[in-house]
């Protein structure tokens, strides 16, 4: 798997034709690093939100010149890349232990939430920062709930969900003064941050419940739900639904497995999408067998579906170990409840391959195996599958893969009615010969079947990283 912590940068591409793109598609102008940067922190680009299709902003990690971590971001504006922006962690804070983004969210054109982690000598902990009227404001630190450790603390902010400009709400991880690793919530309401509380986890939770919260969707606000994964009382690692009803987190609970889990069933869920009436949560789970294998189920609130398993294309191993990478765009669906999925399994050969399920209004099929180029090796073992997004009854996915000659590429395929098509290889910035071990295409936002934007990143030396983003088509 790829190490993906908090990383973008912006340079473009060009692209070849696919069914739905035009040959020609349109080209962004590259983005300009923060004065003096050395590069993308681990090359890699999982923050991306679009306010229209001609409003766009990406944020990451870049390696200032005194190769400490620094939170940046960037936004095209009609098609153009504006200059990028460092943010400042909060008031007094001196960066020698760097800064890193989380989350970032854009519900209205020049208005952005995002949050992140500064580190102290006491530990990690979580920040705030907004953008207003087009213009990024100071950090603000987020209070962690009472029962916070004062020191040797690590908490983050893992996803957010904004309703409006100024009113978000976010979930993330915290270290209570047991050392044990918790869940928490926090909201803004009109611009103000207030302080985060510990949520509930299921009562069969071990007294270390290693919580992890991997996404949050909302349908209105005070209607929420988060997900992940949570260590039980008999040590075991169960996947963990947390709702929102009517403005009140309730205790989460663990999701209903498949027949077949193990009962150890090392399950967790990983990414989420939500419409008006139903959301779609995708995660793995072991067998009785020991395989790692993929799920899906829907819900909303406390009613949620048992999980049902995927199934594989036929040449997966006994153990496909399936992986998805959790970049909150590995499952999607649109108005129409027409949805796509993606991700990795290893094949019957010990090879890597990346694989595509369609769901329609509710029912999935069997997956498919991602069709590589003719000469590629395999999908690799940071290759597969990354991001997808469906609009108007076509979805498109980001991926990567190994060529001929050994290297990385990232990937672009297309599902119609007629199923998926031939993908397209992206023709990276200046000639560049490879997206590396730890790029790839992380991001696509469809805003209409034919008008999307995807953003990723690739080597410009050997050992430092760029990104692009191309328009589709």
């Amino acid at each position: 798997m790829k190490v993906r912590f908090l990383v973008v940068a912006l340079a473009i591409v060009a692209t070849v034709s696919s069914p739905l793109l035009a040959a020609g598609a349109t080209l962004s102008q590259t983005v300009t690093l923060p004065s003096g940067s050395l590069g993308l922190y681990q090359g890699y680009l999982p923050l991306l939100s679009c306010s229209s299709a001609s409003l766009c902003t990406v944020g990451g990690v870049e390696l200032n010149s005194q190769n400490i971590q620094q939170a940046f971001v960037a936004s095209e504006v009609n098609g153009t890349w504006k200059a990028s922006r460092t943010l400042t962690p909060p008031n007094g804070y001196k960066s020698s232990q760097g800064v890193t983004l989380a989350t970032l969210e854009c519900p209205v054109a020049g208005d952005c939430s995002a949050t992140g982690q500064f580190g102290t000598a006491a530990g990690q902990y979580p920040f705030t920062v907004s953008e207003i009227h087009g213009v990024w404001q100071g950090g603000s630190r987020l209070a962690l709930p009472k029962n916070a450790a004062t020191s040797n603390q690590f908490a983050s902010p893992h996803a957010e969900w904004c309703a409006s400009s100024g009113n978000c709400v976010t979930v993330g991880t915290y270290i209570d003064s047991a050392g044990n690793s918790q869940g928490f919530v926090a909201f803004q309401t009109k611009g103000r941050w207030g302080s985060a509380h510990e949520l509930a986890l299921p009562k069969n939770a071990n007294i270390d419940p290693h919580a992890s919260l991997t996404q949050l969707k909302c349908r209105t606000t005070g209607d929420c739900v988060a997900v992940g994964s949570y260590i039980t009382s008999d040590s075991s690692t169960q996947a963990l639904v947390l709702p929102e009803v009517r403005g009140h987190w309730q205790r989460g609970f663990p999701l209903a497995l498949p027949a077949n889990a193990s009962g150890f069933s090392g399950a967790g869920a990983s990414e989420l999408t939500c419409s008006t009436s139903l959301c779609t949560l995708v995660g793995s789970y072991l067998t009785y067998g020991g395989s790692l294998e993929p799920m899906v189920a829907q819900g909303w609130g406390t009613g949620w579906s048992r999980a049902t398993p995927l199934q594989l294309p036929s040449n997966a191993a006994r153990n496909p170990q399936t992986l998805f990478y959790g970049f909150a765009g590995g499952v999607s669906c649109d108005a129409s409840a027409t949805c796509a999925l993606g991700g990795q399994y290893l094949d019957n050969t010990g090879r890597y391959q990346g694989f595509l399920a369609v769901g329609l209004k509710g029912r999935w099929g069997p997956t498919t195996e991602l069709v590589l180029p003719s000469g590629a090796q395999q999908a690799g073992h940071n290759g597969g599958v990354v991001s997808v997004s469906c609009a108007q009854s076509v979805c498109h996915a980001g991926a990567a893969y190994i060529d001929s000659t050994g290297q990385y590429q990232a990937y672009i395929v297309t599902r119609t009615s007629t199923g998926w098509h031939t993908g397209i290889t992206v023709a990276l910035p200046g000639g560049a010969t490879s997206v590396g071990v730890d790029g790839g295409l992380y991001s696509i936002q469809c805003s209409t079947a034919t008008t999307c934007l995807a953003t990723g990143s690739y080597l410009t030396t050997p050992t430092r990283y760029g990104g692009f983003a191309i328009h589709l088509p």
